[in-house]
């Protein structure tokens, strides 16, 4: 599914796919708009993941990318963990744009797992939620919207 940023817009869509799973996979491409230069350039946006609350703020775990100028070539990936309400945020890897990449996000008794094509990171879990989750989707930000229209292609799989 394609997924469209709009310039000046944080969410690629409003409505949230809800869920009883623990972990999802899948494969996204970065089409386009993902290059930008902003104040906040080392703000992480959001490409995917899953609550572990009520909401996402509290606990959850997601993937995320930001463009770094000195790479002009990749994106970087990095985790964003919400455990109790404190956000951590860790870089995973880079990859290149209008090249798939796998990725899957697994909810464990005590971690969060999250593997880009081969490179798997495990971060600590500090919920006990088992109930309703929600997907949550691309999303530009912190607090600067989007510069650009950004085009993201995004397949999903619930396991």
């Amino acid at each position: 599914m394609i997924y469209v940023i709009d310039k000046g817009k944080h969410r690629s869509t409003l409505i949230p796919t809800f869920t009883i799973k623990d972990s999802i996979n899948g494969v996204f491409t970065f089409i386009d708009g993902y290059k930008y230069l902003i104040p906040k350039q080392k703000d992480s946006n959001k490409l995917i993941g899953l609550s572990d609350n009520w909401t996402h703020h509290i606990d959850s775990i997601r993937i995320g990318w930001r463009y770094n100028p000195k790479y002009p070539d990749m994106v970087e990936i990095v985790g964003i963990a919400y455990k109790s309400g404190e956000r951590s945020i860790f870089t995973i890897t880079h990859v290149q744009p209008n090249k798939k990449n796998y990725f899957s996000i697994q909810i464990l008794d005590d971690y969060y797992k999250i593997i880009i094509n081969k490179t798997a990171v495990a971060t600590k879990r500090k919920s006990g939620w088992d109930f309703v989750r929600y997907q949550l989707n691309p999303y530009f930000g912190g607090t600067t919207p989007s510069p650009n229209n950004v085009i993201i292609d995004l397949e999903v799989n619930f396991k």
